[in-house]
């Protein structure tokens, strides 16, 4: 789940800088560091803005271009700002509204800390309240802006019934942490929209790594899995067994009936092997070769499972059916590693091979 939050934290905050990049550019600024800005022309000012599209004067005196680029950016990036006095817990909350996306000042009170910790109750989603309790709160936060400049939390919150998510960044105002300001932004577009980025690429991976044909998996994810069982084998694990298969008769089917019926004797050979070993992971190498990765209950019952797909491959070779033969490969004391456990099986394979020869 971090990993989740991480990658779509990194995708939310470099969307905000593309869309900020071109002012903030022109200032040498940070996102932060602007809405940093904009709080001290408020705060400074004792004036609040009530609506910046209505008026843009502050004291009187008219915003120049750069604190009315500055008023756009945070009003379009965040739906809430709070600044919280870290001593005496006060805080001032502005907020944005919908219809002309500018920031208006909303309320103030004398304790942050208690205020959140009533609204979470309220609005927060009930998965996400524990981690906000234990997070908003002084201590916690003191604490972590001492080590680093800002904090990150991904959230939902329910206001019209239905949860969103929200990205809140805490930061300091300076390295004494004296004051804090907190930015709430919605997030659940962009949260969703990298959700199915994720998934659109996990789907990819995933199908990169299947036989289209037989759905099984194919030699990259061989290769894959080959390497984890190095370091298995390295750290003195010998709990799983090779079984390679190879089907009859495929060249001959292609040769006499067509490639569509040597699919089809593909497609039946896969369905065997998975049907026998179905907590097994079953790759095909290529062509009509096959290896079947004994791991947990099938590892254990692996003789009982040989021996159970050699009698339905001898009644199909009898009766007409689809002919694999099998080979057994496990670890003894002269078999330690991957090539020489590949060699047993391939070599148990052809015996079987042979034997299958001598049923009529």
């Amino acid at each position: 789940m971090k990993k989740e939050t991480d990658y779509i934290e990194i995708a939310i905050k470099e969307d905000l800088y593309q869309k900020s990049k071109p002012f903030f550019d022109a200032y040498d600024l940070s996102v932060e560091q602007g809405i940093e800005a904009f709080l001290e022309k408020v705060i400074s000012s004792q004036s609040i803005p009530l609506s910046i599209r209505k008026d843009y004067d502050i004291n009187e005196e008219p915003l120049d271009n750069y604190m009315r680029s500055l008023f756009d950016i945070v009003a379009s990036h965040c739906q809430y700002i709070y600044y919280v006095d870290m001593k005496s817990n006060q805080y001032r909350e502005y907020t944005t509204s919908d219809e002309y996306r500018v920031l208006k000042y909303n309320t103030t009170g004398n304790d942050f800390f208690l205020d959140t910790n009533k609204n979470i109750e309220i609005i927060i989603h009930p998965y996400d309240r524990k981690r906000l309790y234990e997070c908003l709160t002084k201590e916690y936060l003191y604490n972590e802006l001492l080590k680093k400049p800002s904090i990150i939390f991904i959230y939902r919150m329910i206001i019209h019934k239905h949860p969103e998510y929200y990205m809140m960044t805490v930061s300091r105002v300076n390295t004494n942490v004296d004051a804090i300001v907190i930015e709430v932004r919605n997030v659940d577009q962009e949260v969703h929209r990298e959700k199915e980025y994720k998934k659109a690429i996990s789907k990819a991976n995933k199908e990169a790594r299947i036989d289209y044909l037989t759905g099984c998996y194919n030699f990259l994810s061989y290769q894959e899995v080959k390497d984890h069982l190095d370091l298995k084998i390295a750290n003195g694990e010998f709990n799983f067994a090779f079984a390679m298969c190879d089907l009859n008769d495929l060249k001959k089917t292609n040769d006499r009936s067509g490639h569509l019926e040597g699919d089809n004797l593909l497609k039946n050979a896969a369905s065997l092997m998975k049907k026998v070993f179905s907590h097994s992971k079953i790759f095909r190498l290529g062509g009509d070769e096959f290896v079947i990765l004994l791991e947990d209950a099938d590892y254990q019952l692996r003789y009982e499972l040989v021996e159970t797909f050699k009698s339905i491959v001898h009644n199909n070779k009898i009766n007409g059916g689809v002919v694999i033969a099998i080979g057994l490969g496990e670890f003894s004391n002269k078999i330690r590693d991957l090539n020489a456990l590949f060699n047993e099986a391939d070599k148990n394979m052809y015996q079987h091979k042979k034997e299958l020869k001598n049923i009529r």
